[in-house]
């Protein structure tokens, strides 16, 4: 083995390690698609990191189109072993009250 082959096998082991721990957090997702963003997505997660800006415990972030457009704005909850749960019409109050009973 190699200098090199033994960075890319640390790099590996470091990667898996990071995903494992990110699967025990709680983690909280906004879909933020052009109909998300339009029904008031953006204040939504802005409520949720500001929220949780010191919690290690939950991850908040966001993604695209979740698929509901007509229920703008989605928020889906996943907590380890647990099934995820999703949120419609969310505003930035009911994610905060939601918020309140992860935390």
């Amino acid at each position: 083995m190699t200098l090199q082959d033994l960075e890319l096998l640390k790099e590996n082991i470091l990667s898996e390690q990071a995903m494992s721990r990110e699967r025990k957090k709680v983690r909280i997702t906004v879909g933020m698609g052009t109909c998300g963003i339009k029904a008031g997505a953006q204040d939504v997660l802005k409520a949720l990191k500001m929220h949780f800006e010191d919690s290690r415990g939950v991850i908040v972030s966001y993604t695209g189109c979740l698929g509901m457009c007509s229920r703008e704005p989605v928020m889906q909850v996943a907590a380890p072993g647990r099934p995820a749960v999703t949120y419609f019409n969310i505003t930035p109050d009911k994610a905060r009250r939601v918020a309140g009973q992860i935390s």
